[in-house]
């Protein structure tokens, strides 16, 4: 419970303008991520739920730049070193690890991430799918006991022609008073 009041508090700090908003919101998404198992919730957090309330922090332009540049300089660094040693250990060696390289990257791309998407959209989110929309389900009634709780009740004419006649029957339930 410290935990989930611990995260609330968190990205209620990070929402900027309507912080109330975002709380309920990491609360309601909170709260149906506690229903599901590990694999779940994994699922739910990284492909169903992305977290988009809270707008990005402010960043100094010198130290982006720089990290850029960094992160720029060691992918050269790293395909120069390859290349040095490429040609330092002669042509066999340099052939060897080009078959090795392409093989991993093969397999990643051909055996991992098939696995990946298989695992994570076919069988965990079919298998999601029904306990997300029993959670939904539940959200949805608590809601509208909630709206029937705090709503007067309407008269049947009023509801059926959008004018306040006195009198009549009422409806009770907040559904029928939507029609």
């Amino acid at each position: 419970a410290a935990a989930v009041a611990a995260a609330v508090e968190e990205i209620g700090a990070d929402a900027g303008g309507d912080v109330a908003f975002a709380r309920d919101v990491a609360l309601v998404r909170l709260f149906a991520l506690e229903q599901f198992s590990p694999l779940k919730r994994y699922v739910l957090e990284s492909r169903l739920l992305p977290v988009e309330s809270a707008p990005p922090g402010d960043v100094d332009g010198a130290v982006w730049l720089a990290a850029w540049l960094f992160y720029a300089a060691a992918l050269l660094f790293f395909v120069v070193w390859v290349l040095q040693w490429g040609a330092t250990s002669g042509a066999a060696a340099f052939r060897a690890w080009g078959v090795n390289f392409t093989l991993v990257a093969l397999q990643e791309l051909l055996v991992a991430q098939a696995a990946l998407v298989l695992v994570v959209h076919l069988v965990a989110l079919y298998a999601v799918e029904p306990q997300l929309l029993a959670v939904y389900r539940a959200l949805h009634r608590r809601a509208l006991d909630l709206v029937a709780r705090d709503t007067p009740p309407v008269p049947v004419a009023a509801a059926a022609t959008g004018a306040g006649a006195a009198g009549g029957d009422f409806l009770v339930d907040a559904e029928a008073a939507q029609l």
